[in-house]
């Protein structure tokens, strides 16, 4: 990658605690607009795409085992997409919530897949997190058939993580900093094409964000951003979540700088703690909706 000269350190994105097991939320899903800048040349792009509560990530949701999550979602799109054809590019402005990797039920109030919540509508969402889950790292995201790569591929998903009990974790990885790092690639093939066709079908009056003339790949909506902060020999825990809904896309490919002396370590995949922790490793692959968790340190 190509160094950023203007060093703009990574930020992470809003958070939302469970308090005394419950954690109760609005969502919005609405048109918004984000600004961003390209780490090389210092342009400022700015893009218009329907986004959960306007923020680009969403917001994190941290919970525990045996907590209730409670969403008020609040579709507040209207894109002028009337026609609903399954499993073809329809229904744009229709959307639900689905919440990828938790072992929840598939049932509505919970994660039901097959909801139907039409523009200007609200629905109430109910989740159960089961007393014996696992803690791992998670996502949230629109997943109604027709409308997921315009919604998804602009920028509406957030990370969902099921915390530790520090008690059970060794020491290294407990103390260890922690980074949420979603990574989106806007401009990518088909999340154009989606877009186009969508545009020549009258069905957006406005230009969505993936008709950017370049790929740019973003992390927590930044492009190119720097961890800063860093001591020497310090582990930091990158949680990392490949939004990404491109078919064809081949993943991230995540190496090491070999003229720096770090380690790398993977911890667990997709949710899943390695059975053996942790593995070292010198290059990470992340396919589309796929989680690592990696130690890194300098």
């Amino acid at each position: 990658m190509s160094s950023n000269i203007f060093d703009e350190e990574l930020q992470q994105p809003p958070s939302m605690r469970s308090i005394n097991g419950t954690l109760d939320t609005v969502l919005t899903l609405e048109l918004a607009t984000h600004s961003f800048r390209h780490g090389e040349t210092g342009e400022t792009f700015e893009i218009t795409a329907p986004l959960l509560n306007g923020s680009f990530p969403a917001p994190t949701f941290y919970l525990l085992p045996g907590d209730t999550l409670k969403i008020s979602f609040r579709n507040q799109l209207n894109v002028g997409n009337q026609e609903y054809r399954h499993n073809e590019i329809s229904g744009l402005d229709q959307s639900n919530l689905h919440f990828h990797g938790l072992y929840i039920s598939g049932e509505a109030p919970s994660d039901d897949a097959t909801l139907h919540i039409g523009p200007q509508e609200t629905y109430d969402y109910v989740i159960e997190i089961p007393q014996n889950h696992l803690p791992g790292t998670h996502w949230l995201h629109p997943h109604r058939h027709g409308s997921v790569t315009f919604q998804v591929g602009g920028g509406a998903a957030g990370a969902v993580i099921v915390q530790d009990d520090p008690d059970d974790l060794p020491s290294y990885l407990a103390n260890a900093r922690q980074e949420i790092l979603l990574v989106q690639e806007l401009g990518d093939r088909e999340l154009k094409d989606v877009n186009q066709m969508a545009m020549n079908a009258g069905l957006l009056d406005y230009n969505p964000s993936s008709l950017l003339t370049t790929q740019l790949l973003l992390v927590n909506g930044q492009h190119q951003p720097v961890v800063k902060g860093v001591e020497s020999n310090q582990w930091i825990r990158f949680r990392i979540i490949n939004t990404n809904v491109e078919r064809d896309h081949k993943g991230l490919n995540l190496r090491l700088d070999t003229k720096r002396n770090c380690e790398m370590l993977l911890v667990a995949k997709d949710g899943i703690y390695l059975p053996q922790v942790p593995r070292e490793i010198s290059a990470a692959r992340i396919v589309p909706g796929g989680r690592a968790d990696l130690l890194v340190r300098c």
